[in-house]
């Protein structure tokens, strides 16, 4: 499950929730002040794309953050031309379905940290 990060427009306090994809837009009290007041920010350091759902990506160049995908739960993800660079892992799945053709993995720290997941490739590189 991903972590969403929140700032409190009262007290400008900075936090974590950890919640699923479908809730992330969910009012979020603060933890320090009580305010109903916080807005998600976007981080460089959250994933492209957290899903514990079906989901397809296609033409994605993604540079930016610590995972690409994080999926979870049964999803499955259909890549089709996606490009991961200079991540901490590119691919991160629990108990899920990727399949893939022209996948292309340049200079990620890990290219796949998975469990129990199927993965079937065409035309996958990793440098």
């Amino acid at each position: 499950m991903p972590i969403y990060e929140y700032k409190c427009e009262d007290c400008e306090y900075s936090f974590g929730v950890k919640r699923s994809i479908s809730e992330m837009d969910n009012v979020t009290a603060c933890p320090s002040c009580g305010s109903v007041s916080p807005q998600r920010k976007f981080s460089t350091s959250s994933t492209f794309l957290s899903t514990d759902k079906n989901r397809s990506v296609s033409n994605i160049n993604n540079s930016t953050g610590s995972t690409g995908i994080l999926m979870e739960n049964g999803s499955g993800v259909a890549l089709d031309n996606v490009e991961f660079r200079n991540l901490d892992t590119a691919i991160k799945a629990k108990r899920a379905s990727i399949r893939g053709k022209k996948v292309r993995m340049k200079g990620n720290r890990t290219g796949f940290d998975t469990e129990d997941t199927d993965i079937h490739m065409n035309d996958l590189t990793i440098k």
